[in-house]
C-alpha cells in the first residue's frame, strides 16, 4: 500500500503560515459535534492563513496567479452563478440571491485553498489530515462517554434540550467524522511506514467506526462501510475505479426517473424496517413530478423549503403481506422539509436540467482528472474512489445539499482526499 513520498524534511512547527493550518483543521471536527452551524470558522481561519502566506512570499502569489482554473472548478461555480442568474423569479428572490453568493464564495474558497495545499511539501498534508482524524477521534470518544454518563456536559451546555441528551444533535458531527477515518487512517500509514503506522492506523479505523456505531446518524456508519468495502475492491480491482465517475455522472442525471421504481421497489421493506428512510422516499416521490413543471432551470437555489404543497402532511401506512396497505399510519411528517434529502434531485429541483448537467460534469471531470493524476497508484486511486462514494451516498440520502455547513464538510473531505492523494508538484522548492 505504496505512499507517494517528496522527501520533505523534518517540519518546523508554526514557523510558516500553512503550519498552523492544524489549528483550524483539529478545531473542525470539534465544532461539527458541538456546534456545526459554526463549521465554516474553520475555513475562514484557512483563508486568513492563505492571505499571509501570499502576503510574505512573492513566489507564492505569481503561482496562485498562474494556476488555472480546471474546467470541473467552472462547472462547480456555475450552480451558484446560476442560482443567482434566476433568483428573480424564483420562489423566494431575495432569499435565493443570498444563498447563492454564499455558496459561490463557499466553493471559491474551497477552489483557493486546495490551490494552496498544492504547494505544500506532500509530509504536512499528511500531517494536517491526521490531525483532523485524531481530533475527530477524540471528541466523539468524549461524547460518547458524555452520554454513557448520563450527558452531564450536553447538560451543562445545552440545559435538558431532549433531541440534544439523547444523541441526535451530533449527527452532523458524525457525518464529518465519517468523512475523515479514512483520509486520517492512510495519513498514518503515509507519516510512519512501520509497525507503528500500521498500529495507528489499525486503532484509528477500529475505534471510529466502534464510535460511528454507538451514533445515532446511521448513514455515517453505513457509508463509511461501504467506503470502505469499496477501498478494498478497487484497490484490488482498480480498472474499476473508472466506472465511478460515470455512475456517478448517471445517477444525478437520472435520479428524478428513478424514483418511481424504489418507491414500488422499496416501499414495504423500508416502511416495517426502516420508516426514516420510507419517509425520504415520499419526499422525493413528491419533489420529482415538481421537477417537470420548471425542467430547464428549476425553482431557485435553496427553494424545497417553500416548495408547492410541501407543508401538506404525508402520511406513510403500514403494508400487508401482499403489499398493500393496511390503513394503520406508521409515520406522519412533511411532504417536502427545508430539503428534498436526496443531493441530485435537490439540484434538479433547485436549478433544473442546466443545474444537473453542470453537478454531473464537475463531479465526473474532477474525478476523472484525479485519478489521472494517480494513474500507476493503486491504493491511493482506491481511497480516492471510496471516500468521494462515501461522500455521494451522505449526500444522495441525508442533508440538504445548499446547506452552509454541510458545503463545508464537503470542503474538508475534498482538501483531505487532495492532501492525502495528490503527489507533490514536480520541483518543489517550498519548505
Amino acid at each position: 500500500m505504496a505512499c507517494v513520498c517528496d522527501g520533505s524534511p523534518a517540519i518546523k512547527w508554526f514557523s510558516l503560515p500553512r503550519h498552523w493550518v492544524v489549528v483550524p483543521a483539529f478545531s473542525a471536527p470539534i465544532i461539527a459535534y458541538l456546534a456545526p452551524l459554526g463549521l465554516w470558522t474553520p475555513l475562514l481561519a484557512m483563508l486568513l492563513l492563505v492571505s499571509w502566506d501570499m502576503i510574505r512570499d512573492q513566489d507564492l502569489r505569481h503561482s496562485m496567479r498562474r494556476a488555472s482554473l480546471p474546467l470541473a472548478g467552472l462547472l462547480a461555480l456555475a450552480l451558484p452563478l446560476l442560482g443567482l442568474a434566476t433568483a428573480p423569479w424564483s420562489l423566494l428572490p431575495g432569499f435565493t440571491a443570498q444563498r447563492s453568493l454564499a455558496v459561490l464564495i463557499q466553493m471559491a474558497s474551497l477552489l483557493l485553498l486546495l490551490r494552496w495545499q498544492n504547494t505544500w511539501p506532500q509530509r504536512w498534508r499528511w500531517t494536517m489530515v491526521l490531525t483532523a482524524g485524531l481530533s475527530a477521534t477524540g471528541i466523539a470518544t468524549l461524547t460518547y462517554l458524555d452520554f454513557s454518563l448520563g450527558s452531564p456536559i450536553a447538560r451543562l451546555l445545552h440545559g435538558d434540550a431532549h433531541y440534544i441528551i439523547e444523541g441526535g444533535s451530533l449527527s452532523r458531527g458524525a457525518t464529518v467524522h465519517g468523512f475523515l477515518v479514512l483520509p486520517s487512517s492512510y495519513a498514518a500509514l503515509c507519516l510512519w511506514r512501520s509497525k507503528r503506522g500500521w498500529l495507528l492506523a489499525a486503532t484509528l479505523l477500529i475505534l471510529n467506526i466502534a464510535l460511528l456505531a454507538r451514533n445515532a446518524n446511521d448513514t455515517a456508519y453505513f457509508a463509511l462501510l461501504i467506503a470502505g468495502i469499496l477501498w478494498l475492491l478497487v484497490g484490488i480491482l482498480p480498472q474499476i475505479r473508472w466506472a465511478v465517475p460515470v455512475l456517478a455522472a448517471i445517477l444525478i442525471l437520472a435520479m428524478p426517473l428513478l424514483v418511481a421504481p424504489l418507491q414500488q421497489a422499496t416501499y414495504c421493506t423500508l416502511i416495517h424496517k426502516a420508516p426514516s428512510l420510507a419517509h425520504r422516499l415520499g419526499i422525493w416521490n413528491t419533489v420529482a413530478p415538481l421537477i417537470g413543471d420548471h425542467p430547464l432551470f428549476g425553482w431557485g437555489l435553496d427553494n424545497a423549503r417553500a416548495a408547492p404543497g410541501g407543508k401538506i402532511s404525508l402520511e406513510l401506512r403500514a403494508c400487508d403481506a401482499n403489499g398493500q396497505p393496511t390503513g394503520k399510519i406508521e409515520v406522519v411528517g412533511e411532504s417536502i422539509p427545508l430539503h428534498p434529502h436526496n443531493g441530485a434531485l435537490d439540484l434538479w429541483f433547485c436549478l433544473g436540467a442546466a443545474g444537473a448537467i453542470s453537478a454531473a460534469g464537475a463531479v465526473a471531470l474532477a474525478l476523472i482528472h484525479r485519478l489521472r493524476q494517480l494513474r500507476g497508484q493503486r491504493w491511493p486511486s482506491a481511497i480516492t474512489v471510496a471516500v468521494s462514494a462515501q461522500l455521494g451516498l451522505t449526500a444522495l440520502i441525508s442533508y440538504g445539499l445548499w446547506q452552509a455547513w454541510f458545503i463545508s464538510a464537503l470542503s474538508f473531505s475534498c482538501m483531505a482526499i487532495a492532501a492525502i492523494t495528490e503527489p507533490s508538484p514536480a520541483g518543489e522548492t517550498r519548505r
